[in-house]
């Protein structure tokens, strides 16, 4: 392609074109324009492999994406502490995106391992930001060297999944600058990512999406930023505040809302068309530099990259301990435990989900070498322990030499979307390693997880293998390193603690409903750990064992030291010099890795013992061989920064006068010193100002010195914000108008339009709309499930009934006396295989529900049979899709005649009691979804003409069902043309079900029984929220003014005898298959005598 001038192709596009290019066309395009040349380009998720869609777009799971080959996640890349592995992985996965045409993958993800309980723990590099960002920088520069661009994320702060889209994560600006922003920013300092990718949180109170300060001045200005800021997908807020902070494209596409919503900017004076021609030409330069790069030669060969999996996996796994079992020899007899061993976790859940192209377990890749015994030992879907399946394992390990446990978290345990609640290895898990350990003394155990776990047996057993999540060529690595044939080589890129109680941030984590403080500051991983607890640690960060010994030698180089140093004649980028000299002094050939660090005076600001600032990986090494080198340490890495001015220096990185002592090691706790340089007054590198401190009181660790020299963590408040916002920096919300006179007939009758209406309505009101009122309220039917809509003054008077509902399906629930008919169960109708008898029926449940001033009946239950077992099938239909789909689309619209409607539950994957309600992950390929699980809904949405749906308690891959918007938006509304509303399910049981995601994913109305934190709308003022609250309210209306509200017969009396008939006729019809089934197995039984 011919060279473009970017800045000619702006000035000939029309203001609808340049607002058009900073949105996506779909799900993962960006928009081309065809008579201006220019291409639509395709971003696609990673970081560990290519998750590319073929099809239909969805972060769920629900869509298939090609087979691709999945490396080791991010957990176990940092381990390597190998910059060229990273570099060429990156180089690998950028031949892939080239081969398949894809512009940008998404990816690496930089934040911090704030807690170990974090579920994306896995896709995250390290709890030390130096490792973070030398890690980022060589995958980026692997990426970006095959012209396909990285979008580096999440920028910034977002360290926890648990109301990650809603949360405001309250720290101090020395803990940004010095903890969360330094990964960041080492990568765009280096490696120039094309993309970043910001964050859904906010940051002290502002969204990261429209934050002028992070966006522009500190990544732009700060750090020289080039390329352009998209959001994460749906964390657009305000989407003109957005693009005059720095956001430049917004994905996916919002179907022309916040296009409207930038036109009415620029119509408005609220943005210049200059700043939207700089965001578009910034959209337009990486598009042609990937566009005028393309590759057609490229090949994606899965086979060779499936062999570098391998290889990257053996530089990833960390030996944690080994008193002699390992390495295995093969004339051993060995048992090999545990379902990992032959179905090996390899990754983990969430966008980053790949399409793996061969998985090789451990089982598998030990064929041929070794005489091994196989025993499951446990499930791993569950937490069940399973006695015959404990005997199987003790009984295989008694008959072995060596018995190797290959042991893990499930995907249930940690995934993107939900955090971790505990360190703990399934107990069932821990129960057979018990079991196996006290009947074998050899026994290793080989862990597959995505971060740190607790290890109640470590002194039982002999070895253990930290594999982490090591990709899709996992089973061929862990055989490689348990037989010898490779040397493990990894550093543990994080602490692994003694007990969750003794982490930093135990106590905050993840925070309450609005915000989650970190009082830890910046004493996160072993910063706090070194400096306050070391007796707490059971693996040290930087630690890992080898086969074999090295001698490793280190020395500060004082001459290179800068002349004026002692005066303070010293700039930032000023450098001094480390050497190092490391020899295998073993047997076998392997790697070793040199780590330094700084120790800090404490002076006035305080500080962590240490901190890293370099580390270098030796090549292999023979025994005997060795090999030397020389590391520059600029004095930017040694400083700090000072957000309260106690140095004389407010808002400066400085070098606060004292002794700075240099450390090395090849690991944090085995660091020594190597010498040491003295400051005799502090000396300020960088000023800058206050942006990001905390917008209120914040309390904050720091360390106080003891008389013998010990520190002990204090609790100090940090420095509160000194600015105040202007009103043009405040987000703009969807527009109120006020009273207008307008009443909910009015729509009924067509007078005004439903926005119209709902414009004259104040975010209080769409707050108690979307909430609702618990059980038996006292405004509707007694003993009924819930009420909604004109639960208030001001929303009766603007014509708003007040709705009930009611429990069902198979009758009215009215706990307060009122007798109802008992109709049969959901099962026994279907057996009818007679849809106008249901729509019968139901008609006649309509009449009651009139009748009893009832609007509306949560059911039918419209759940598959998938297991007999499940307690709650008399409810649902069939094990057949379509026979439940029609059953139940009969009953919905027999309802529906008669002015009432039925919500079709529980949308989806409900099947079945156990666990339903604490986060329950269920996993289902995309084909059996949709023509098993989703069908019968489909059908009832689109035969029956659905108005109602209640969302299920579960979680559907790693997505809450009640706030999937790829379920509730995307297949609901997008595919099937749902119009209604979405209520969830009772809404007062769990703490993972939050209103804030919930409303912004499609789900309109909070069925609450009782109060908890969660049900309440806690962001009332946000654009986004009142955005949401503004959809969800008109789903609600709509399906009221459709209802039996405006009918002018609101009662309709049916005699007794006519409901009676109608359940006679049904027994009858069931009776009568009964009789059918009776005798034609008669006659087979007679045929075959």
């Amino acid at each position: 392609m011919k060279p473009m001038n970017v800045k000619e192709l702006v000035e000939r596009m029309t203001l609808e074109e340049k607002i058009e290019m900073c949105s996506g066309v779909d799900f993962w395009h960006l928009k081309g324009i065809e008579r201006l040349g220019i291409p639509s380009i395709m971003v696609s998720d990673g970081p560990h492999g290519l998750r590319k869609q073929a099809d239909k777009a969805d972060n769920l799971g629900i869509n298939d994406s090609i087979q691709a080959v999945c490396f080791p996640t991010a957990a176990g890349t940092a381990s390597s502490f190998n910059r060229a592995l990273l570099r060429s992985l990156g180089e690998t996965l950028g031949e892939e995106c080239q081969a398949e045409h894809v512009a940008i993958l998404l990816g690496p993800a930089v934040n911090i391992k704030r807690s170990p309980l974090c579920g994306r723990n896995f896709e995250y590099f390290s709890e030390d930001p130096y490792l973070a960002g030398e890690m980022a920088a060589s995958y980026i520069s692997g990426v970006q060297s095959k012209h396909v661009g990285t979008s580096i994320k999440h920028f910034a702060v977002n360290n926890q999944e648990r109301r990650r889209m809603t949360v405001s994560a309250v720290t101090d600006e020395r803990t940004l600058r010095e903890i969360y922003f330094p990964a960041f920013e080492a990568a765009v300092k280096q490696a120039q990512p094309w993309t970043v990718m910001c964050s859904y949180n906010r940051i002290n109170g502002v969204y990261s999406s429209e934050n002028e300060w992070l966006l522009d001045q500190v990544l732009r200005r700060d750090w020289g930023f080039q390329g352009f800021v998209m959001t994460d997908w749906g964390a657009a807020n305000d989407r003109v505040e957005g693009i005059k902070a720095g956001l430049e494209l917004e994905m996916p596409s919002s179907g022309g809302v916040n296009s409207a919503r930038i036109r009415k900017g620029v119509q408005e004076g609220r943005i210049s068309e200059e700043t939207l021609d700089r965001a578009v030409e910034r959209i337009l330069e990486i598009v042609f530099h990937y566009a005028e790069n393309r590759d057609e030669t490229a090949v994606f060969d899965r086979a060779a990259d499936h062999e570098k999996a391998h290889q990257a996996a053996l530089e990833t796994m960390v030996l944690l301990k080994n008193e002699g079992a390992l390495p295995l020899r093969k004339d051993q007899k060995i048992a090999f435990i545990g379902e990992f061993a032959e179905h090996p976790r390899y990754q983990g859940g969430g966008s980053s989900h790949i399409n793996a192209y061969h998985v090789d377990g451990a089982l598998e890749a030990v064929q041929g070498k070794a005489d091994v015994i196989y025993a499951k030992g446990f499930d791993t879907e569950g937490d069940q322990l399973d006695e015959t399946l404990l005997r199987e394992a003790v009984a295989a390990t008694k008959t072995a030499q060596v018995a190797v446990i290959f042991a893990g978290l499930p995907d249930s345990f940690e995934s993107e979307g939900f955090d971790r609640k505990h360190l703990n290895l399934p107990r069932c898990q821990n129960r057979v390693i018990e079991a196996v350990s006290k009947a074998q003394p050899n026994t290793v155990v080989v862990l597959h997880n995505g971060s740190p776990v607790l290890m109640p047996w470590i002194g039982n057993v002999n070895a253990v293998l930290e594999s982490y999540l090591g990709g899709e060529a996992v089973g061929q690595a862990q055989i490689d390193l348990l037989f010898g044939e490779a040397n493990p080589c990894a550093k543990l890129a994080e602490t692994f603690p003694l007990s969750l109680a003794d982490t930093p941030c135990a106590n905050y984590f993840p925070g309450g409903p609005l915000t989650v403080e970190y009082r830890e500051s910046i004493y996160v991983g072993y910063r706090y750990f070194e400096t306050f607890a070391k007796e707490k640690v059971r693996y040290p960060f930087g630690y890992g064992l080898s086969y074999t010994t090295f001698d490793v030698q280190a020395a500060l180089d004082m001459c290179s030291l800068p002349a004026g140093l002692a005066k303070g004649e010293v700039s930032k980028t000023d450098t001094l010099n480390v050497t190092y000299d490391i020899t295998n002094t073993g047997d076998v050939a392997g790697k070793e890795t040199i780590q330094f660090y700084v120790q800090k005076p404490q002076g006035f600001l305080g500080k962590p013992s240490r901190e890293l600032i370099r580390f270098a990986k030796t090549e292999l090494l023979e025994p005997g061989e060795g090999e030397s080198g020389i590391l520059a340490i600029d004095f930017y890495a040694l400083s700090s920064y000072d957000d309260s001015g106690i140095t004389g220096h407010a808002f400066c990185y400085v070098l606060e006068e004292g002794t700075y002592t240099i450390l090395a090691g090849t690991n944090v706790r085995n660091a020594k010193e190597i010498g040491s340089f003295a400051l005799t007054e502090t000396v300020v590198l960088e000023e800058l100002s206050q942006q990001l401190a905390p917008r209120r009181h914040l309390e904050r660790m720091t360390p106080k010195t003891n008389e013998d020299g010990t520190l002990v963590p204090i609790i100090q408040a940090a420095p509160v914000y000194l600015q105040h916002y202007s009103e043009d920096t405040c987000p703009q919300c969807a527009d109120y108008t006020g009273d207008k006179g307008y009443k909910l007939d009015d729509v009924k009758r067509g007078i005004v339009s439903m926005d119209e209406f709902l414009a004259q309505l104040s975010d209080l009101d769409l707050c108690y709309i979307v909430k609702g009122e618990g059980m038996s309220s006292p405004k509707v039917t007694p003993g009924t499930a819930a009420a909604f809509g004109g639960l208030t003054p001001n929303l009766t008077y603007f014509g708003i009934p007040a709705g009930c509902c009611t429990d069902g399906p198979s009758g009215l629930r009215m706990d307060c006396g009122t007798n109802a008919f008992s109709l049969p169960g959901g099962t026994l109708l279907a057996c009818t295989f007679n849809t106008s008898l249901n729509a019968d029926l139901f008609e006649m449940e309509g009449i009651e529900m009139r009748n009893n001033h009832i609007e509306s009946l949560l059911g039918p239950g419209m759940n598959i049979h998938r297991c007999p077992l499940n307690g709650r099938n008399f409810e649902y239909y069939s094990e057949d899709s379509v026979l439940a789909g029609y059953i139940g689309a009969s009953s919905i619209a027999g309802a529906q005649s008669y002015g009432v409607y039925a919500y079709m539950k529980h949308f989806a994957l409900n099947d079945q009691q156990i666990n339903q309600n604490e986060m329950l992950c269920t996993w289902a390929d995309e084909q059996a979804i949709r023509e098993i699980y989703l069908r019968p809904f489909e059908i009832s949405a689109k035969v029956g003409g659905c108005k109602a749906v209640m969302s299920s308690w579960n979680y559907i891959g790693n997505q809450w069902a009640g706030a999937c918007n790829a379920l509730l938006n995307g297949v609901l509304r997008g595919e099937w043309g749902f119009r209604g509303m979405v209520i969830t399910d009772g809404f007062h049981f769990t703490d993972y079900m939050d209103s804030d995601i919930a409303i912004r994913n499609g789900c309109d109305l909070m069925l609450k029984n009782y109060d908890v934190a969660t049900n309440h709308l806690t962001d009332t003022t946000s654009a986004t929220s009142v955005k949401a609250m503004r959809q969800a309210c008109k789903n609600i209306m709509y399906t009221v003014v459709n209802s039996r509200v405006y009918d002018p017969a609101n009662t309709v009396s049916t005699p007794i005898w006519r409901t009676a008939m109608i359940v006679v006729n049904v027994l009858l019809a069931v009776l009568l298959v009964v009789l059918e089934v009776l005798t034609f197995k008669s006659y087979k039984k007679k045929k075959a005598q």
